[in-house]
């Protein structure tokens, strides 16, 4: 862009010779003037001497003649170069004229006053009224006559000073036209390419103003006119780096806005078609499934070109191919004459395109692709354009990377997303997200199953009002005072859907990566197991206290009596003390059974081992240890002849019996216990139905739970640790049955089903 600037201090040596020409012509003509004034100076003191000499020589002669032969021996007549006149001392001039028409009256007075200043000075100059100057010497004789000696047109000092001005003025005109034609067809000139050079540096393009004056400069031959037309040369160089400066900084600015590759793509395209003035574009990827090259995005091309552009990867005429295959630009200057691309040559005149550009593109996690250009023209491009195309190839290199790289990390990122809700969603607490200003950004649906509404959303809700709903204090609640310290955890008791659930509400701050606070994290846990885990806990520990104490008691206080040497027993109370013994002793091991039953049930180690089993005598086996008084109580009924089911024998005779006995234990004295045992559609069903309270509603199904009673646990009427039920269900179930209860009037029937497997009826 600064090129053209060292040839504009040429001008200006040249201005500064041609002053410095111009004053050594001024010093050379002062010089030369000076020489002549002097000159002329000495020559005409000399003549004026040698007039004074002759006066006086002429003056000593006349001085001897008599007055009246004085005027007839003067030396020469007036009106020649010289003449010699006497003045007497009246003034009377002998001969009457000095020169010119002596009846002049102009003339008369003019030989008067040199008359007068003939006898006042010896030497004086004058004019006579033609213009014509004198030079006087006069010389005095005795009588007071003045011999007067005059001569016209002579050259004096002053005449010298004025020619000599003359010159000097002539010089200075030529000065200044000098000047004038070098400012105007040297310095003005080269103030506007200078003003245009600066324009280009600073703004990159000449001014509107100053143009129409560069371009005048242009038209001329001489050296000024070639540096304005190398000065818009250099604008038009200048204006092309410009575009494509600009047009870079473009497509950088389309490559970092977006990471969508069809959108920046079709933006690179764009500038590519301004900065090349193409007519058509495109990038091409190869499909390797499809063994062709597919268009990806397009600039200028017709559905048709699009698919005619399609390649096969075993087309060798494809300029795309070749430049994958080599890894170089690939340009085909003129289809019609490169025989060596077959292919584009036959649709040429059917799309009209004359040449192409293949670049490829550096691409590592994207397929191979090419960037083409076709012009309808022949064309070739220069080096500096290769690179330039290849630049912009650069940039759809990087946004079809980009795009690549955006759609696996977006992949993942969803993956991830979708794992990590998964993973969210399945948890059995409820999690909730809430935003600075306290309302929920994300929940969980077990966030919404605890406050009673499944499959609800409460994204945009006050989390102050959920917990109010689930019961805590408001007054802790997210988005209060700033600073204000939240409790970590609280546990509330709330009711949903009609149950009641125990609750542990905690509460944590969500912060960014740099610490900084930017909302509230809620986790509600249902403990409602937990506290029912630690209820039935105090419970068992209660149970176990009371139910083994009493028989332990028994048997200390029967074996410390038998033991004392102080007193007798008879045989009879001896062996009535030795079967309370054994029964508080059976009783210690049925309570330590039931323990192990529901230890093995819970570990998963209870091993079933199936054999046939006749149902009546499963059922009898199972009352069969009864006291008398309570098989009295038991309305049996089962089903004749020899039906059989496959069954572990002592599980479904346990099962059998804790139903038994769980009725007789809560059905009033007096009230018969039904036993219903029969073998329909493979299934073994056997109900116990006794006529007591029933089974609390708040229970249901949690009283095949362990260690729950359907008694109060601190004032219940009948022993045992709760496990009765759970053990029967945990039996019935490894056998791949069910056991239910349902409420009759009085009392409740449970129900066992058991698949028969192998068995007969």
């Amino acid at each position: 862009m600064d090129a053209p600037l060292p040839r504009i201090p040429a001008a200006g040596r040249w201005r500064r010779a041609l002053v410095a020409a111009g004053v050594a012509a001024a010093l050379i003509v002062a010089a030369a003037g000076a020489t002549v004034w002097w000159n002329v100076r000495d020559l005409t003191a000399e003549l004026a001497q040698r007039d004074a000499d002759t006066v006086a020589a002429l003056a000593g002669t006349l001085a001897l003649l008599p007055a009246d032969e004085r005027a007839g021996a003067l030396p020469a007549e007036p009106g020649g170069r010289s003449g010699v006149w006497l003045v007497a001392a009246d003034g009377t001039v002998t001969p009457p004229a000095l020169a010119g028409d002596g009846g002049d009256a102009r003339w008369q007075r003019w030989t008067g006053l040199v008359a007068r200043d003939a006898r006042l000075t010896a030497r004086f100059d004058s004019r006579d009224p033609g213009g014509t100057p004198w030079s006087f010497v006069a010389a005095r004789l005795p009588d007071g006559t003045v011999v007067l000696l005059g001569r016209p047109d002579a050259p004096g000092p002053g005449a010298v000073a004025v020619m000599l001005a003359a010159v000097a003025g002539g010089a200075a005109l030529l000065a200044v036209i000098a000047w004038a034609l070098f400012r105007w067809g040297v310095r003005r000139p080269m103030d506007d390419l200078l003003a245009a050079t600066e324009d280009l540096r600073w703004r990159g393009r000449i001014r509107d103003e100053t143009r129409p004056r560069v371009d005048r400069v242009a038209r001329r031959d001489d050296h000024a006119g070639r540096l304005a037309r190398s000065l818009a040369g250099v604008e038009q160089d200048v204006g092309r780096r410009f575009l494509q400066l600009s047009t870079l900084l473009e497509t950088i600015r389309a490559v970092g806005a977006s990471l969508d590759g069809d959108e920046v793509l079709d933006r690179v395209l764009g500038q590519l078609q301004r900065l090349f003035g193409v007519e058509r574009c495109a990038v091409v990827t190869l499909d390797e499934r499809a063994g062709a090259v597919l268009v990806r995005a397009s600039r200028g091309l017709s559905d048709a070109f699009v698919a005619d552009l399609r390649a096969d990867v075993a087309e060798p005429g494809s300029p795309s191919l070749r430049a994958l295959r080599s890894g170089e630009p690939v340009q085909v200057s003129d289809t019609a004459a490169d025989l060596s691309f077959a292919a584009v040559r036959d649709g040429s005149p059917r799309f009209d395109h004359r040449s192409v550009l293949a670049i490829p593109l550096a691409t590592s996690m994207a397929p191979p692709s090419v960037l083409l250009l076709y012009r309808s023209e022949a064309y070739r491009y220069s080096h500096s354009e290769l690179e330039l195309a290849t630049s912009f190839a650069r940039f759809a290199s990087i946004a079809i990377e980009n795009a690549a790289l955006y759609t696996r990390i977006d992949a993942r990122l969803q993956e991830q997303s979708r794992r990590l809700e998964a993973i969210i969603e399945s948890l059995d607490d409820g999690l909730v997200l809430a935003g600075p200003d306290g309302r929920v950004a994300y929940h969980n649906a077990a966030a919404a199953a605890l406050l009673g509404s499944p499959g609800q959303g409460m994204t945009g809700d006050d989390v102050g009002s959920l917990l109010r709903r689930l019961g805590a204090d408001p007054a802790v609640a997210p988005g209060g005072e700033p600073g204000e310290v939240l409790p970590a955890s609280r546990e509330v008791t709330t009711k949903a859907d009609g149950v009641q659930r125990d609750l542990r509400l905690r509460t944590f701050t969500v912060a960014d990566e740099r610490g900084a606070p930017i909302g509230h994290g809620h986790l509600w846990q249902d403990i409602t197991h937990d506290r029912l885990v630690a209820r039935l806990k105090a419970s068992l520990l209660a149970t176990a206290s009371h139910e083994l104490r009493t028989p332990l008691a028994s048997i200390k206080g029967y074996a410390s009596t038998l033991l004392a040497e102080d007193i007798e027993w008879s045989v009879e109370e001896q062996r009535q003390f030795l079967t309370t013994i054994s029964a508080e002793t059976d009783r210690l091991t049925a309570l330590v059974r039931d323990l192990l039953d529901m230890s093995r049930i819970e570990a998963g180690a209870l091993t079933i081992r199936r054999e046939p089993v006749g149902v009546a005598e499963l059922v009898r086996r199972a009352v069969a240890g009864r006291s008398t008084a309570d098989r009295e109580r038991l309305d049996l009924r089962l089903p004749r002849g020899r039906a059989t089911v496959d069954v572990d024998r002592s599980r479904i005779e346990t099962a059998i019996s804790n139903l038994v006995g769980n009725a007789l234990k809560f059905s009033p004295e007096g009230q018969p216990v039904t036993v219903t045992a029969q073998l329909t559609g493979g299934e073994l069903r056997v109900t116990v139905r006794d006529r007591g309270t029933g089974v609390p509603p708040d229970l249901g199904e949690r009283i095949f739970e362990s260690f729950v009673r359907g008694d109060d646990g601190l004032a219940r009427q009948a022993g045992g640790l709760g496990l009765g039920l759970a053990i029967c269900r945990g039996f019935v179930e490894a056998h791949g049955g069910r056991v239910r209860c349902r409420p009759e009037r009085p009392g409740t029937s449970f129900v066992l089903t058991i698949p028969a497997g192998e068995a007969d009826a």
